[in-house]
Protein backbone atom coordinates (compact mmCIF):
# COMPACT_ATOMS: atom_id res chain seq x y z
CA UNK A 1 0.00 0.00 0.00
CA UNK A 2 1.24 3.21 -0.91
CA UNK A 3 2.23 5.17 2.51
CA UNK A 4 0.07 8.28 3.53
CA UNK A 5 1.91 11.34 4.52
CA UNK A 6 -0.57 12.41 6.86
CA UNK A 7 -1.66 8.88 8.16
CA UNK A 8 -3.77 8.05 11.65
CA UNK A 9 -0.62 6.91 12.58
CA UNK A 10 1.44 9.82 12.61
CA UNK A 11 -1.56 11.96 13.78
CA UNK A 12 -1.87 10.15 16.97
CA UNK A 13 2.23 10.17 17.36
CA UNK A 14 2.19 13.58 17.00
CA UNK A 15 -0.93 13.81 19.59
CA UNK A 16 0.97 11.62 22.17
CA UNK A 17 4.11 13.87 21.14
CA UNK A 18 1.80 17.24 21.97
CA UNK A 19 0.45 15.70 25.07
CA UNK A 20 3.96 14.62 26.85
CA UNK A 21 5.03 18.11 25.60
CA UNK A 22 2.40 19.77 27.43
CA UNK A 23 2.50 17.59 30.43
CA UNK A 24 6.41 18.42 30.64
CA UNK A 25 5.46 21.83 30.24
CA UNK A 26 2.92 21.99 32.89
CA UNK A 27 4.99 20.31 35.13
CA UNK A 28 8.29 22.29 34.26
CA UNK A 29 6.43 25.03 34.79
CA UNK A 30 5.22 24.12 37.79
CA UNK A 31 8.24 22.93 39.34
CA UNK A 32 10.16 26.39 37.95
CA UNK A 33 7.77 27.81 40.76
CA UNK A 34 8.02 25.93 43.20
CA UNK A 35 12.35 25.77 42.66
CA UNK A 36 11.70 29.75 43.06
CA UNK A 37 10.25 29.41 46.22
CA UNK A 38 12.86 27.32 47.05
CA UNK A 39 15.77 29.37 46.40
CA UNK A 40 13.55 32.27 47.72
CA UNK A 41 12.97 30.82 50.77
CA UNK A 42 17.04 30.13 50.79
CA UNK A 43 17.93 33.49 50.15
CA UNK A 44 15.23 34.57 52.78
CA UNK A 45 16.96 31.94 55.60
CA UNK A 46 20.65 33.82 54.58
CA UNK A 47 18.79 37.41 54.60
CA UNK A 48 17.05 36.52 58.06
CA UNK A 49 20.77 34.76 59.31
CA UNK A 50 22.18 37.65 58.44
CA UNK A 51 20.21 40.05 60.26
CA UNK A 52 19.88 37.58 63.74
CA UNK A 53 23.76 37.81 63.60
CA UNK A 54 23.64 41.28 63.16
CA UNK A 55 21.34 42.04 65.81
CA UNK A 56 22.91 39.28 67.95
CA UNK A 57 26.62 42.00 67.93
CA UNK A 58 24.78 44.66 68.38
CA UNK A 59 22.74 43.57 71.68
CA UNK A 60 26.33 42.06 72.41
CA UNK A 61 28.27 45.12 71.29
CA UNK A 62 25.64 47.50 73.29
CA UNK A 63 26.06 45.81 76.47
CA UNK A 64 29.47 45.36 76.52
CA UNK A 65 29.99 48.63 75.29
CA UNK A 66 27.57 50.01 78.25
CA UNK A 67 29.22 48.08 80.84
CA UNK A 68 33.06 48.85 79.71
CA UNK A 69 31.57 53.10 79.39
CA UNK A 70 31.33 52.60 83.37
CA UNK A 71 35.10 51.47 84.01
CA UNK A 72 36.82 54.30 85.28
CA UNK A 73 40.00 52.72 84.44
CA UNK A 74 39.48 53.69 80.70
CA UNK A 75 39.83 56.98 81.65
CA UNK A 76 43.45 56.61 83.12
CA UNK A 77 44.15 53.72 80.32
CA UNK A 78 46.11 56.20 78.48
CA UNK A 79 47.89 58.03 80.59
CA UNK A 80 51.83 57.94 81.31
CA UNK A 81 51.26 55.78 84.40
CA UNK A 82 48.71 53.20 83.67
CA UNK A 83 49.75 49.69 83.78
CA UNK A 84 47.30 49.40 87.07
CA UNK A 85 44.77 50.94 84.84
CA UNK A 86 45.46 49.11 81.59
CA UNK A 87 45.65 45.71 83.90
CA UNK A 88 42.09 46.38 85.02
CA UNK A 89 40.70 47.16 81.63
CA UNK A 90 42.21 43.50 80.28
CA UNK A 91 40.77 41.73 83.22
CA UNK A 92 37.34 43.45 82.56
CA UNK A 93 37.84 42.20 79.12
CA UNK A 94 39.01 38.78 79.83
CA UNK A 95 35.86 38.65 81.97
CA UNK A 96 33.57 39.30 79.20
CA UNK A 97 35.60 37.21 76.63
CA UNK A 98 35.01 34.03 78.93
CA UNK A 99 31.40 35.01 80.31
CA UNK A 100 29.95 35.45 76.67
CA UNK A 101 30.18 32.07 74.73
CA UNK A 102 29.89 33.37 71.32
CA UNK A 103 32.85 36.48 71.70
CA UNK A 104 35.89 34.85 70.59
CA UNK A 105 38.08 38.35 70.44
CA UNK A 106 36.73 41.53 72.86
CA UNK A 107 39.65 44.34 72.17
CA UNK A 108 39.64 48.04 72.59
CA UNK A 109 41.49 49.95 69.78
CA UNK A 110 41.77 53.71 70.25
CA UNK A 111 43.99 56.60 68.52
CA UNK A 112 45.27 59.45 70.33
CA UNK A 113 45.55 63.07 69.38
CA UNK A 114 49.15 62.81 68.43
CA UNK A 115 48.51 59.42 66.27
CA UNK A 116 49.60 56.54 68.63
CA UNK A 117 47.40 53.49 68.10
CA UNK A 118 46.42 52.14 71.83
CA UNK A 119 44.92 48.21 71.34
CA UNK A 120 43.80 46.56 74.89
CA UNK A 121 43.15 42.79 74.87
CA UNK A 122 42.31 40.37 77.38
CA UNK A 123 44.75 39.06 80.18
CA UNK A 124 45.24 36.11 78.09
CA UNK A 125 45.76 37.66 74.70
CA UNK A 126 49.47 39.08 73.55
CA UNK A 127 49.64 42.42 74.97
CA UNK A 128 49.47 45.64 72.20
CA UNK A 129 48.31 45.55 68.64
CA UNK A 130 50.51 42.71 66.93
CA UNK A 131 48.75 39.51 66.62
CA UNK A 132 45.35 41.46 66.85
CA UNK A 133 43.16 39.99 64.27
CA UNK A 134 41.00 42.33 62.59
CA UNK A 135 43.09 45.28 63.26
CA UNK A 136 44.07 46.26 59.57
CA UNK A 137 40.16 46.24 59.46
CA UNK A 138 39.39 48.91 61.86
CA UNK A 139 42.27 50.83 61.15
CA UNK A 140 40.90 51.38 57.62
CA UNK A 141 37.65 52.28 58.56
CA UNK A 142 38.05 54.23 62.49
CA UNK A 143 37.31 57.59 61.59
CA UNK A 144 33.94 56.21 60.06
CA UNK A 145 33.07 53.88 62.48
CA UNK A 146 29.75 55.97 64.08
CA UNK A 147 27.51 52.88 64.75
CA UNK A 148 27.39 48.91 64.89
CA UNK A 149 29.64 48.01 61.67
CA UNK A 150 29.98 44.88 60.38
CA UNK A 151 33.77 43.91 58.72
CA UNK A 152 33.32 40.99 57.85
CA UNK A 153 31.32 37.52 58.46
CA UNK A 154 32.73 37.04 61.92
CA UNK A 155 33.84 40.46 62.59
CA UNK A 156 32.11 43.97 64.42
CA UNK A 157 33.17 46.72 65.18
CA UNK A 158 31.01 49.94 67.33
CA UNK A 159 32.37 52.94 69.02
CA UNK A 160 33.03 53.70 73.01
CA UNK A 161 31.95 56.50 74.95
CA UNK A 162 33.23 56.76 78.34
CA UNK A 163 31.70 59.71 80.46
CA UNK A 164 30.16 60.92 77.32
CA UNK A 165 33.62 60.91 75.48
CA UNK A 166 34.17 59.59 72.51
CA UNK A 167 37.55 56.85 73.97
CA UNK A 168 37.89 54.53 70.64
CA UNK A 169 36.37 51.62 69.03
CA UNK A 170 34.97 48.06 70.54
CA UNK A 171 36.34 45.30 68.28
CA UNK A 172 34.18 42.02 68.43
CA UNK A 173 35.50 38.94 66.62
CA UNK A 174 32.19 36.45 67.24
CA UNK A 175 31.76 32.53 66.47
CA UNK A 176 28.64 30.95 65.23
CA UNK A 177 25.60 31.01 67.33
CA UNK A 178 22.53 28.51 68.37
CA UNK A 179 20.46 30.55 65.89
CA UNK A 180 22.91 30.51 63.01
CA UNK A 181 23.50 26.83 63.75
CA UNK A 182 19.37 26.53 63.55
CA UNK A 183 19.18 28.99 60.37
CA UNK A 184 22.07 26.81 58.23
CA UNK A 185 20.38 23.34 59.57
CA UNK A 186 17.25 25.27 57.48
CA UNK A 187 18.95 26.01 54.41
CA UNK A 188 20.38 22.52 54.54
CA UNK A 189 17.21 21.22 54.96
CA UNK A 190 15.76 23.26 52.08
CA UNK A 191 18.62 22.75 49.38
CA UNK A 192 17.41 18.52 50.14
CA UNK A 193 13.89 19.76 49.57
CA UNK A 194 15.02 20.88 46.42
CA UNK A 195 17.13 18.02 45.59
CA UNK A 196 13.87 15.57 46.18
CA UNK A 197 12.14 17.87 44.10
CA UNK A 198 13.46 17.55 40.90
CA UNK A 199 13.85 13.60 41.38
CA UNK A 200 10.27 13.64 42.33
CA UNK A 201 9.25 16.09 38.87
CA UNK A 202 11.70 13.93 37.27
CA UNK A 203 9.92 10.77 38.10
CA UNK A 204 6.21 12.22 37.77
CA UNK A 205 7.26 12.82 34.07
CA UNK A 206 8.51 10.30 33.30
CA UNK A 207 5.47 7.80 34.84
CA UNK A 208 3.17 10.68 33.18
CA UNK A 209 4.98 9.88 29.65
CA UNK A 210 4.95 5.85 30.03
CA UNK A 211 1.25 6.14 31.07
CA UNK A 212 0.32 8.43 27.90
CA UNK A 213 2.74 5.98 25.75
CA UNK A 214 0.51 2.53 27.17
CA UNK A 215 -2.79 4.47 26.43
CA UNK A 216 -1.49 5.04 22.62
CA UNK A 217 -0.42 1.65 22.59
CA UNK A 218 -3.98 0.24 23.69
CA UNK A 219 -5.57 2.87 21.10
CA UNK A 220 -3.56 1.58 18.10
CA UNK A 221 -3.90 -2.03 18.71
CA UNK A 222 -8.23 -1.22 19.43
CA UNK A 223 -8.78 1.18 16.99
CA UNK A 224 -5.78 2.17 14.64
CA UNK A 225 -5.28 -1.48 13.80
CA UNK A 226 -8.78 -1.74 12.44
CA UNK A 227 -8.94 1.88 10.62
CA UNK A 228 -5.56 0.54 8.82
CA UNK A 229 -6.95 -2.94 7.77
CA UNK A 230 -10.02 -1.14 6.77
CA UNK A 231 -8.10 1.63 4.26
CA UNK A 232 -5.76 -1.06 2.64
CA UNK A 233 -8.89 -2.61 2.14
CA UNK A 234 -10.31 0.20 0.55
CA UNK A 235 -7.36 1.02 -1.38
CA UNK A 236 -7.23 -2.62 -3.12
CA UNK A 237 -10.44 -2.68 -3.70
CA UNK A 238 -10.37 0.90 -5.72
CA UNK A 239 -7.30 -1.12 -8.21
CA UNK A 240 -8.73 -4.11 -8.13
CA UNK A 241 -12.38 -4.59 -7.34
CA UNK A 242 -12.57 -8.15 -8.79
CA UNK A 243 -10.30 -9.25 -5.76
CA UNK A 244 -11.33 -10.76 -2.55
CA UNK A 245 -10.86 -9.43 0.87
CA UNK A 246 -10.27 -10.68 4.25
CA UNK A 247 -12.51 -10.33 6.89
CA UNK A 248 -12.00 -7.35 9.79
CA UNK A 249 -11.28 -7.84 13.80
CA UNK A 250 -13.18 -5.20 15.24
CA UNK A 251 -15.58 -4.21 17.86
CA UNK A 252 -18.69 -4.80 16.06
CA UNK A 253 -20.58 -2.45 19.01
CA UNK A 254 -18.50 0.82 18.07
CA UNK A 255 -18.38 2.80 15.76
CA UNK A 256 -15.22 1.17 13.94
CA UNK A 257 -17.47 -2.08 13.89
CA UNK A 258 -19.95 -0.33 12.23
CA UNK A 259 -17.95 1.62 9.62
CA UNK A 260 -16.42 -2.02 8.71
CA UNK A 261 -19.78 -3.41 8.45
CA UNK A 262 -21.19 -0.73 6.21
CA UNK A 263 -18.08 -0.98 4.12
CA UNK A 264 -18.52 -4.49 3.63
CA UNK A 265 -21.94 -4.05 2.42
CA UNK A 266 -21.08 -0.84 0.04
CA UNK A 267 -18.12 -3.25 -1.52
CA UNK A 268 -20.84 -6.12 -2.00
CA UNK A 269 -22.90 -3.46 -3.47
CA UNK A 270 -20.43 -1.74 -5.77
CA UNK A 271 -19.22 -5.21 -6.74
CA UNK A 272 -22.69 -6.11 -7.69
CA UNK A 273 -22.90 -2.64 -9.37
CA UNK A 274 -19.99 -2.85 -11.46
CA UNK A 275 -21.18 -6.38 -13.14
CA UNK A 276 -23.99 -4.43 -13.91
CA UNK A 277 -21.97 -1.71 -15.51
CA UNK A 278 -19.95 -4.28 -17.75
CA UNK A 279 -22.87 -5.77 -19.12
CA UNK A 280 -23.97 -2.13 -20.05
CA UNK A 281 -20.45 -1.05 -21.31
CA UNK A 282 -20.91 -4.06 -23.65
CA UNK A 283 -24.13 -3.42 -25.07
CA UNK A 284 -23.47 0.66 -25.14
CA UNK A 285 -19.82 -0.76 -26.98
CA UNK A 286 -22.12 -2.84 -29.11
CA UNK A 287 -24.14 -0.29 -30.23
CA UNK A 288 -21.95 2.08 -30.40
CA UNK A 289 -20.18 -0.50 -33.25
CA UNK A 290 -23.77 -0.57 -34.81
CA UNK A 291 -24.34 3.18 -34.46
CA UNK A 292 -20.26 3.49 -36.66
CA UNK A 293 -21.62 0.53 -39.02
CA UNK A 294 -24.43 2.49 -40.07
CA UNK A 295 -22.91 6.20 -39.96
CA UNK A 296 -19.98 4.80 -42.29
CA UNK A 297 -22.73 3.27 -44.63
CA UNK A 298 -24.31 6.91 -44.16
CA UNK A 299 -20.55 8.62 -45.69
CA UNK A 300 -20.49 6.35 -48.28
CA UNK A 301 -23.92 6.67 -49.77
CA UNK A 302 -23.25 10.69 -49.34
CA UNK A 303 -20.03 10.16 -51.18
CA UNK A 304 -21.83 8.31 -53.78
CA UNK A 305 -24.22 10.77 -54.38
CA UNK A 306 -21.46 13.52 -54.57
CA UNK A 307 -20.02 10.98 -57.29
CA UNK A 308 -23.24 10.94 -58.60
CA UNK A 309 -23.43 14.91 -58.74
CA UNK A 310 -19.94 14.78 -60.11
CA UNK A 311 -20.86 12.65 -62.79
CA UNK A 312 -22.08 15.02 -65.31
CA UNK A 313 -19.51 17.65 -65.08
CA UNK A 314 -16.89 14.75 -65.07
CA UNK A 315 -18.54 13.97 -68.54
CA UNK A 316 -19.24 17.30 -69.94
CA UNK A 317 -15.38 18.28 -68.92
CA UNK A 318 -14.39 14.60 -70.50
CA UNK A 319 -16.56 15.38 -73.79
CA UNK A 320 -14.90 18.84 -74.16
CA UNK A 321 -11.29 16.90 -74.55
CA UNK A 322 -12.49 14.26 -76.57
CA UNK A 323 -13.60 16.56 -79.16
CA UNK A 324 -10.26 17.55 -79.94
CA UNK A 325 -8.84 14.36 -80.09
CA UNK A 326 -11.03 13.12 -82.28
CA UNK A 327 -9.70 15.67 -84.36
CA UNK A 328 -6.44 14.90 -83.57
CA UNK A 329 -6.67 11.48 -84.72
CA UNK A 330 -8.88 12.29 -87.80
CA UNK A 331 -6.12 14.17 -88.92
CA UNK A 332 -3.52 11.85 -88.38
CA UNK A 333 -5.16 9.21 -89.83
CA UNK A 334 -5.00 11.21 -93.01
CA UNK A 335 -2.07 12.16 -93.30
CA UNK A 336 -1.22 8.22 -92.60
CA UNK A 337 -3.25 7.57 -95.77
CA UNK A 338 -1.55 9.92 -97.48
CA UNK A 339 1.68 8.60 -96.46
CA UNK A 340 2.99 11.92 -94.73
CA UNK A 341 4.77 11.54 -91.68
CA UNK A 342 2.64 12.46 -88.59
CA UNK A 343 3.01 15.90 -86.68
CA UNK A 344 4.80 15.37 -83.88
CA UNK A 345 2.33 18.62 -81.90
CA UNK A 346 -0.71 16.60 -83.16
CA UNK A 347 0.64 13.33 -81.14
CA UNK A 348 1.65 15.77 -77.92
CA UNK A 349 -1.76 17.36 -78.18
CA UNK A 350 -3.44 14.11 -77.97
CA UNK A 351 -1.31 12.94 -75.42
CA UNK A 352 -2.18 15.91 -72.93
CA UNK A 353 -5.76 15.34 -73.50
CA UNK A 354 -5.41 11.54 -72.73
CA UNK A 355 -3.39 12.16 -69.40
CA UNK A 356 -5.94 15.43 -68.68
CA UNK A 357 -8.89 12.81 -68.61
CA UNK A 358 -6.67 10.20 -66.89
CA UNK A 359 -6.69 12.86 -64.09
CA UNK A 360 -9.86 13.58 -64.08
CA UNK A 361 -10.90 10.21 -63.46
CA UNK A 362 -8.07 9.45 -60.98
CA UNK A 363 -9.86 12.43 -58.64
CA UNK A 364 -13.57 10.73 -59.37
CA UNK A 365 -12.40 7.69 -58.25
CA UNK A 366 -10.39 9.38 -55.30
CA UNK A 367 -13.45 10.44 -54.10
CA UNK A 368 -15.44 7.64 -54.50
CA UNK A 369 -12.92 5.30 -52.47
CA UNK A 370 -13.46 7.35 -49.71
CA UNK A 371 -10.93 7.60 -46.24
CA UNK A 372 -8.84 5.51 -46.53
CA UNK A 373 -6.04 7.88 -46.73
CA UNK A 374 -4.50 8.54 -43.03
CA UNK A 375 -4.11 12.28 -41.34
CA UNK A 376 -0.97 13.96 -42.74
CA UNK A 377 0.14 17.53 -43.53
CA UNK A 378 -1.53 18.32 -46.56
CA UNK A 379 -2.06 21.79 -48.31
CA UNK A 380 -5.03 23.50 -48.91
CA UNK A 381 -4.35 24.25 -52.15
CA UNK A 382 -4.26 20.89 -53.59
CA UNK A 383 -7.46 20.06 -52.12
CA UNK A 384 -9.02 23.35 -53.90
CA UNK A 385 -7.12 22.11 -57.26
CA UNK A 386 -8.75 19.03 -56.93
CA UNK A 387 -12.02 20.12 -56.58
CA UNK A 388 -11.89 23.12 -59.01
CA UNK A 389 -10.64 20.41 -61.75
CA UNK A 390 -14.24 18.15 -60.76
CA UNK A 391 -16.40 21.03 -60.29
CA UNK A 392 -15.72 24.21 -62.33
CA UNK A 393 -17.38 22.98 -65.51
CA UNK A 394 -20.47 21.39 -64.05
CA UNK A 395 -20.67 25.28 -62.24
CA UNK A 396 -20.47 27.24 -65.19
CA UNK A 397 -22.82 24.84 -67.24
CA UNK A 398 -25.29 26.51 -64.36
CA UNK A 399 -24.56 30.08 -65.35
CA UNK A 400 -22.50 30.02 -62.02
CA UNK A 401 -18.78 31.50 -61.71
CA UNK A 402 -16.66 28.99 -59.36
CA UNK A 403 -13.53 30.93 -59.38
CA UNK A 404 -10.38 30.35 -56.44
CA UNK A 405 -8.15 32.74 -54.39
CA UNK A 406 -5.16 31.75 -52.89
CA UNK A 407 -3.67 33.01 -50.15
CA UNK A 408 0.09 33.75 -49.83
CA UNK A 409 2.18 31.62 -46.73
CA UNK A 410 -1.01 29.93 -46.13
CA UNK A 411 0.31 27.06 -43.66
CA UNK A 412 -0.27 23.35 -44.55
CA UNK A 413 -2.61 21.34 -42.18
CA UNK A 414 -2.79 18.19 -40.38
CA UNK A 415 -5.71 16.11 -42.65
CA UNK A 416 -7.15 13.63 -44.48
CA UNK A 417 -7.15 15.05 -48.13
CA UNK A 418 -10.06 12.43 -49.60
CA UNK A 419 -11.72 13.55 -46.80
CA UNK A 420 -11.63 17.21 -46.92
CA UNK A 421 -12.32 17.46 -51.03
CA UNK A 422 -15.55 15.86 -49.63
CA UNK A 423 -16.22 18.24 -47.51
CA UNK A 424 -15.18 21.20 -50.34
CA UNK A 425 -17.28 19.58 -53.03
CA UNK A 426 -20.55 19.19 -50.59
CA UNK A 427 -20.06 23.30 -49.35
CA UNK A 428 -19.21 24.10 -53.33
CA UNK A 429 -22.31 22.45 -55.03
CA UNK A 430 -25.07 23.78 -51.63
CA UNK A 431 -23.48 27.43 -52.67
CA UNK A 432 -24.42 26.55 -56.51
CA UNK A 433 -27.81 25.15 -55.41
CA UNK A 434 -28.38 28.19 -53.31
CA UNK A 435 -27.89 30.38 -56.25
CA UNK A 436 -31.36 31.02 -58.61
CA UNK A 437 -31.28 29.38 -62.01
CA UNK A 438 -32.43 32.64 -63.86
CA UNK A 439 -29.42 34.33 -62.27
CA UNK A 440 -26.62 35.56 -64.71
CA UNK A 441 -24.16 36.59 -62.14
CA UNK A 442 -24.00 34.30 -59.75
CA UNK A 443 -20.60 33.28 -58.30
CA UNK A 444 -18.86 31.00 -55.73
CA UNK A 445 -15.82 31.83 -54.19
CA UNK A 446 -13.03 29.48 -52.30
CA UNK A 447 -10.84 31.53 -50.80
CA UNK A 448 -7.67 31.20 -48.31
CA UNK A 449 -5.73 33.14 -46.13
CA UNK A 450 -3.46 33.46 -42.44
CA UNK A 451 -5.78 34.62 -39.66
CA UNK A 452 -4.07 36.66 -37.16
CA UNK A 453 -2.95 33.38 -34.68
CA UNK A 454 -0.91 31.84 -38.14
CA UNK A 455 -4.21 29.33 -38.64
CA UNK A 456 -5.12 28.37 -41.80
CA UNK A 457 -8.55 29.63 -42.92
CA UNK A 458 -11.17 28.23 -45.92
CA UNK A 459 -13.64 30.36 -47.46
CA UNK A 460 -16.77 29.56 -49.44
CA UNK A 461 -18.47 32.67 -50.25
CA UNK A 462 -21.77 32.48 -52.61
CA UNK A 463 -23.90 35.16 -53.47
CA UNK A 464 -27.20 32.88 -53.52
CA UNK A 465 -30.60 33.33 -51.41
CA UNK A 466 -29.02 32.80 -48.22
CA UNK A 467 -30.50 31.25 -44.92
CA UNK A 468 -32.52 32.51 -42.04
CA UNK A 469 -31.60 31.86 -38.68
CA UNK A 470 -34.01 28.96 -38.03
CA UNK A 471 -31.93 27.29 -40.61
CA UNK A 472 -28.29 28.49 -39.53
CA UNK A 473 -29.35 26.56 -36.50
CA UNK A 474 -30.36 23.37 -38.28
CA UNK A 475 -28.10 23.24 -40.63
CA UNK A 476 -26.31 20.37 -39.59
CA UNK A 477 -28.66 18.57 -38.57
CA UNK A 478 -29.10 14.93 -40.31
CA UNK A 479 -31.73 14.78 -42.76
CA UNK A 480 -32.22 18.44 -42.74
CA UNK A 481 -32.51 20.37 -45.70
CA UNK A 482 -33.96 22.97 -47.27
CA UNK A 483 -33.95 21.48 -51.30
CA UNK A 484 -36.94 19.05 -50.11
CA UNK A 485 -35.75 15.26 -49.79
CA UNK A 486 -34.71 13.46 -52.99
CA UNK A 487 -36.32 9.93 -53.22
CA UNK A 488 -34.13 9.00 -56.04
CA UNK A 489 -34.97 11.79 -59.19
CA UNK A 490 -35.72 15.03 -58.76
CA UNK A 491 -33.43 17.96 -56.94
CA UNK A 492 -33.82 17.09 -53.85
CA UNK A 493 -31.02 15.99 -51.22
CA UNK A 494 -30.48 13.39 -48.16
CA UNK A 495 -30.04 15.58 -45.76
CA UNK A 496 -26.96 14.50 -44.47
CA UNK A 497 -24.26 16.02 -46.19
CA UNK A 498 -23.50 18.77 -44.13
CA UNK A 499 -24.41 16.70 -41.61
CA UNK A 500 -21.07 14.39 -42.39
CA UNK A 501 -19.43 17.04 -43.34
CA UNK A 502 -19.53 18.27 -39.66
CA UNK A 503 -18.17 15.07 -38.29
CA UNK A 504 -15.73 15.22 -40.94
CA UNK A 505 -14.40 18.84 -39.65
CA UNK A 506 -14.93 17.33 -36.00
CA UNK A 507 -12.12 14.66 -36.48
CA UNK A 508 -9.88 17.52 -38.10
CA UNK A 509 -10.47 20.24 -35.33
CA UNK A 510 -12.68 22.71 -37.00
CA UNK A 511 -15.47 24.43 -36.19
CA UNK A 512 -17.57 25.39 -39.15
CA UNK A 513 -18.93 29.25 -38.77
CA UNK A 514 -21.72 30.59 -40.61
CA UNK A 515 -22.13 33.96 -41.73
CA UNK A 516 -25.17 34.45 -43.68
CA UNK A 517 -28.09 37.05 -44.92
CA UNK A 518 -30.94 36.31 -46.70
CA UNK A 519 -31.05 37.57 -50.46
CA UNK A 520 -27.50 38.42 -49.92
CA UNK A 521 -25.42 35.03 -49.92
CA UNK A 522 -23.53 32.44 -47.47
CA UNK A 523 -19.74 32.59 -45.96
CA UNK A 524 -18.46 29.04 -45.00
CA UNK A 525 -15.54 29.91 -42.60
CA UNK A 526 -13.17 27.27 -41.59
CA UNK A 527 -10.39 27.35 -39.46
CA UNK A 528 -7.93 24.57 -39.20
CA UNK A 529 -5.69 23.99 -36.07
CA UNK A 530 -1.90 24.58 -36.52
CA UNK A 531 0.31 22.08 -36.65
CA UNK A 532 2.49 20.58 -33.86
CA UNK A 533 6.46 21.02 -34.28
CA UNK A 534 6.56 17.18 -34.40
CA UNK A 535 4.28 17.23 -37.32
CA UNK A 536 5.79 20.09 -38.87
CA UNK A 537 9.49 18.24 -38.61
Amino acid sequence: MRPLKRSLAKKVRGLGILQVTLIAVIMTLMGALFFRKLVVDENAFEEGAKRVKADEAEGIAKLVALELGRIDALRFARSPNAERAVREVRAVLWEKVTFLAVVDELDLVSVGADGDVLCLRPIDRPVGCEGMSGFELVMSRYNDIHRLERLDDHQYAMPLYVAGAYWGVIHLEMSESTVQYTLQELSHSNARDKTVFIVLLLLCLAGASTAISFALLSFFKRMHQPLLSLTEQAQAFGEQPELGAASIVADPEDEIGVLVRRFDEMRQRLVETFGELRQTVAEREQAIQEMEEKDELLRRSERLASVGVLAAGVAHEIGNKLNPMGFVVHNIQRRLDKGRPIDAKQVELLSRSIDSCAHILDKLRSTARGVDEAMAPISLDDVISDVMTMLVAQTSSRGVVLSQHLGDGVPLVRGNRGELVQVLINLVVNARDAIDVSRTDGTVQIKTRVDTEGCAVLEVIDNGSGMSEDVKARVFEPFFSTKGLSTGGGRGGTGLGLYICYGILSRHGVEPVIESLVGTGTQFILTFPPLTSEEVV
